[in-house]
This record gives structure tokens, sequence and C-alpha cells, in this order.
């Protein structure tokens, strides 16, 4: 990694950091607003969603802490770098959503069964939920092209909390305002139910990718086909690329292939190659690492016929002829 790459790398992180920080602090004040005004009015809803931004914040703070260590560079007892810990703080983050989401299912599910005291839908508490909606609308949207641009799990983990908190929000508003409109008391427990279905929901769309990267799956087809595509340009100087496989850590990307050259190539020519190639998926591709293993012509598995060809991992081979 040279020295432009690693100023890239080092800004990208400094991103992260602070669209995560951005994240904290608004989830903590809406968080506080929520938890009064739904003891105060005696709102279940408000109160529940309350403790799901609660939760996020301090899921968050475990994320701040996961992208910072995460964005340092390889080092004797990383040498593959920290990518991982986005991946381990997204895995937590997505356990603390279910476990609240579960929570909060259950409660009101069982005021719902054996009833509550009657809730106060007051204009001040609806006029909070509304506010706080469009607060989340515009931190959520921020937050998305930050994960975009950055292509961190943590950040998109974030943007995706907010966003859900969008929806609940203004349901929440709607509902309460329904709620004062018709006297209808049990519509509190419902909304709370239906905080914490969201939630669970949510939960799963932050464990699935966080656990594919804990358990070494494959980075997803598009962006391994956008990154061959790229390897492809060299296709004139080499027979063959074989077993390409590869991995996510965070937002770094992880690729091993076999390079097959022909029986004239010097070992410095299958230097330089390799330097050119790895230079130019780093160019479209930042914070990819490729680990490339020379081979020669007799290790080729196609059917020969075919310069360039590449063949993923997992996937068969032509028959050779």
């Amino acid at each position: 990694m040279d020295e432009a790459e690693d100023r890239l790398r080092q800004q990208r992180g400094r991103r992260r950091i602070v669209a995560v920080a951005v994240a904290l602090i608004s989830g903590g004040t809406v968080s506080v607003a929520e938890i009064v005004i739904g003891l105060v009015f005696r709102l279940d809803s408000v109160l529940a969603e309350g403790l799901h931004t609660l939760a996020d914040m301090l899921d968050s703070v475990v994320a701040l802490l996961a992208v910072r260590q995460a964005a340092r560079p390889p080092d004797r007892s990383h040498p593959f770098g920290h990518g991982k810990f986005e991946s381990v703080a997204a895995l937590v983050e997505g356990v603390v959503i279910a476990a609240t989401g579960g929570g909060i299912c259950w409660s009101a599910f069982k005021t719902l069964v054996w009833g509550q005291p009657r809730p106060e839908f007051s204009g001040a508490a609806i006029a909070a939920m509304a506010a706080a909606a469009v607060l989340y609308l515009i931190v959520s949207t921020w937050l998305a092209r930050e994960a975009k641009q950055t292509a961190s799990p943590t950040v998109y983990a974030e943007a995706a909390h907010l966003r859900t908190h969008i929806y609940i929000t203004g349901g929440l508003f709607a509902g309460l305002w329904l709620g004062r409109a018709l006297a209808w008391p049990w519509v509190d427990s419902l909304m709370a139910l239906a905080v914490g279905f969201a939630l669970l929901k949510t939960a799963l769309d932050v464990l699935k990718p966080a656990f594919g990267q804990l358990t070494d799956q494959a980075l997803p087809d598009a962006d391994l086909k956008a990154i061959v595509q790229e390897l492809r340009q060299f296709g004139d100087e080499f027979i063959e690329m074989h077993r390409v496989r590869s991995r996510a850590a965070g937002v770094e990307r992880h690729l091993d292939v076999h390079l097959v050259v022909a029986p004239e190539t010097t070992v410095r020519v299958a230097h330089e190659l390799c330097d050119r190639m790895e230079r130019a998926v780093a160019r479209r591709f930042p914070d990819t690492s490729i680990t490339i293993h020379v081979e020669p012509a007799e290790k080729a598995t196609g059917d020969g016929g075919s310069p360039g060809q590449v063949l993923i991992a997992g996937q068969p081979a032509a028959p050779k002829r």
C-alpha cells in the first residue's frame, strides 16, 4: 500500500467515525425525549420507541469503537487488517436490536391481554413524534450516502436503524393522533407491538450480512463480477486465472487468485503484471487486497481455448480438450 492509498484509507476511516458519531448524538437526544414523554403521558408506544432508540445509541457506542479500530492499518497481530471489527459490531447491534424488539412485543402483548392504565394522548407528544420523524429523515439520508461512499457495513447499519425510526415515529404520530381523535386507548398498545416487530425485522437485516462476513462468505456476485471485469483487461498477458476466492471484512475486500502464465514468462515480467493488476483494482475498488499466486502453463484447469479466462472458485471448470 503506497502513501496515497494509505491517506485515502485514513480519510475514509475518519468519515466513518464522524458518521457514527452523528448517529450517536441524534439518537441519544431523541431517546431521552421519547422516554420522558412515554413515562409522563403513560404512552407505551412512545416509551418503546425511546427504549429502541436508547438501544441504538448504546449500539452506536460499540460501532464507534469498532469503526475506529477497523480504520487502523494492518499490523503484526492483524496482518490482514482490522476490518472484521466492524462485522463484530454489526453482529452485536443486531443481537441487541432483536432482544429489544422481543421484549417490546412481549410487553405490548401482555398489556393488550391484561389491560393498562389509560394513556394520555397529549398534543405535545404528537408534535414530538412529528419532529423526530423529520430529524431521522435528514440524518438517515446523509448516513446512507456516507455508507455508500465508504462501503461501511457499520454506517449502513446505523442508516438502516434511523430509516426504520422514520416509519416508526411517523406511524406513532398518526396513531397517537387517531387515538386522541377517536378515544381508542388500545391503539397505543398496538403501535408498541408494531414497533417491536419492526425491530425484529431490522435485526434480521443487520445480522445477515454481518454473519456472512464472519463466516467468510464470498463477496456479492455483483461486486465480484465488477472486480473480475477489471482484471480481464489484462487477459492477453496470461493464460488463465482460476481459484478466484473472495471474502469481506467490514469495508475491506480480500481476493486470492491463481494466475497461469505462458512458459516463456519470466519472474520479473510476472511480478510486474501482478503489480499492475493490483493497482488497477485498488484504483477502482479501494480497500481491496489481492493475493496472486503465479503458476506455469501446465496448471491451467480450463479448456485452454480461451486466453485470459477466469474461473471462480466453487464453479465447475470446463473440461480440458
